[in-house]
């Protein structure tokens, strides 16, 4: 049990790190347009926004989520930084690209995946969909 709770919690944890990096991602390139300058920071103006960058931004905010697994094999930016990584629930290898980015599906309902994770020790609704689990980083030769 001890070990479940640790896990929840760096996934919860991942989880925000990997929220506020995809947001900050996409909030730059949102203003990332030729026309944007440093003032509009501090007052800004609907000037600053270009279709480029609202283009950019969207594709962020609609990619990102579902490759975010597959940066670091297995492990998003956070959950390298907590330690967690993606397993395949049959071979317990690292879970495959597809597999990584069908659980990613559900990253956009983080409060039902919060509820089934509570239900089902653990488990997200992703895991359950690509038949993956998340646990702690493996050393090189561990099995």
């Amino acid at each position: 049990m001890q070990n479940l709770k640790s896990i929840l919690i760096r996934r919860l944890i991942a989880f925000v790190i990997d929220w506020n990096l995809i947001f900050l991602i996409g909030f730059g390139l949102f203003i990332s347009g030729p026309e944007f300058k440093i003032e509009y920071l501090l007052r800004p103006s609907i000037r600053m926004f270009s279709a480029y960058g609202v283009l950019l931004s969207v594709l962020s905010f609609a990619l990102l989520p579902l490759i975010k697994d597959c940066v670091f094999k297995g492990s998003s930016l956070g959950k390298l930084i907590c330690g967690i990584r993606v397993y395949d629930n049959n071979s317990k290898d690292i879970a495959k690209t597809s597999s990584l980015i069908l659980r990613n599906l559900t990253f956009y309902i983080p409060f039902v995946e919060l509820i089934v994770a509570l239900c089902n020790n653990g488990r997200t609704l992703g895991d359950m969909l690509s038949s993956s689990y998340v646990d702690l980083r493996k050393r090189a030769g561990d099995k």
